[in-house]
């Protein structure tokens, strides 16, 4: 949402924490619901195009990690926006994630898309922290994320429904194509593993 970000992060055991965020001279903090090993935070009535520095903070008030983040231009500026597109990270060596991780950051891009095959063999949640989360934290800390449900992502939903549980099709009616807006741009994402042909629901969402 415009003037929103959410801050996501993952704690080895079930416990509480919180996200502070500098607001212009004032510090401001936000409690994460309920104790879980996946925090989620989002924070709300942010200015547009505005770089605003945030810690996470463990039940003991320690901080745990400490970044900053960039909101959203307004809708329908005309600076341009930095936008970088990734994807298929599974099984990639070590040395070419390092090269990748090292482009991004001197990148430095707005906003980070990436286009599925996160991770590979069993898709379990401890796979996407080794082969995607831990190496690119640099960047990932610092920009905002949108990830696609890659064919392999779609075989093996475990750790991808545990980092994107917003992209993952569900019997309430939530499919794997979306869109969304940033700035002055339209990103639309399609769900190539699902039916495309004329009349049916993805293609009756896209028209």
């Amino acid at each position: 949402l415009p003037g929103s970000i959410e801050v996501v992060w993952k704690t080895d055991l079930p416990s509480r924490g919180s996200v502070s965020w500098l607001d212009g001279q004032e510090w401001k903090r936000i409690e994460a619901p309920g104790r879980s090993t996946r925090h989620v935070v989002v924070i709300r009535d942010l200015q547009p195009d505005t770089v605003y520095q945030y810690r996470i903070h463990a039940p003991n008030n320690s901080v745990l990690a400490s970044s900053s983040f960039r909101t959203a231009p307004s809708p329908g500026t005309d600076r341009r926006v930095h936008v970088d597109f990734m994807g298929d990270t599974r099984r990639s060596r070590k040395d070419v994630i390092k090269e990748m991780s090292q482009i991004l950051e001197k990148d430095a891009p707005e906003l980070l898309v990436h286009l599925g095959d996160f991770a590979d063999r069993f898709g379990k949640p401890a796979e996407y922290d080794r082969e995607f989360f831990r190496p690119f934290k640099n960047v990932l800390q610092s920009t905002p994320l949108y990830g696609v449900l890659g064919n392999h992502d779609a075989t093996w939903r475990t750790g991808f429904a545990d980092a994107f549980p917003a992209y993952v099709p569900d019997k309430k009616g939530r499919k794997a194509w979306y869109s969304f807006e940033y700035g002055p741009i339209h990103v639309t994402v399609l769900d190539t593993s699902s039916d495309f042909a004329k009349g049916s629901p993805q293609n009756k969402w896209l028209d």
